[in-house]
């Protein structure tokens, strides 16, 4: 996020460049206007000063073109480095999303493991549950069984109290 702001601070300083450089260019345009201006009206005075003039004016000319061919090339570097920076910033947004859908995919992974656990752990309740009510009916089939021999020994008992001595 911080990449993300350095870069939107980066494209508003490239847009505030651009903004000077086409100013720039501008004025440019209008001295090489005024230079040509000055040129006609330098054809009315004399020849001499007429040439002397227009070589001054020839000269301011060529800087400005000059100048204004430097701005032309800076104004399409800090184009070009605008757009540089847009794609980073894209990129980095890109990334975000990417990290932002892991999280939920961890999230959500953990979420699931929880579950599972929490299962088990019921499973697990369940289990000891049955085997609590197994042991129970284990030891009612044990008295079950020995319930005959308990009722042979009392038949056995009840016989020899009925027999006369």
């Amino acid at each position: 996020a911080a990449h993300a702001k350095a870069l939107d601070q980066a494209k508003a300083e490239g847009a505030k460049k651009c903004a000077e450089l086409e100013a720039s260019l501008a004025t440019a345009e209008a001295a090489r206007a005024a230079a040509e201006t000055a040129a006609q009206a330098a054809a009315e005075e004399s020849v001499a000063q007429a040439k002397e003039t227009a070589r001054a004016r020839a000269a301011e000319l060529d800087e400005a073109m000059r100048e204004s061919a430097q701005l032309s090339q800076l104004l399409a570097e800090e184009r070009a480095a605008r757009a540089t920076a847009e794609a980073a910033l894209a990129r980095e947004r890109a990334r975000a999303a990417e990290m932002e859908e892991r999280l939920r995919e961890a999230e959500a992974e953990r979420a699931a493991r929880a579950a599972a656990e929490a299962a088990a752990a019921r499973e697990r309740a369940r289990a000891s549950e049955l085997e609590g009510r197994l042991k129970e009916l284990r030891r009612a089939v044990d008295e079950a069984a020995a319930l005959p021999a308990q009722l042979g020994k009392l038949l056995g008992a009840a016989r020899q109290a009925s027999v006369p001595t």
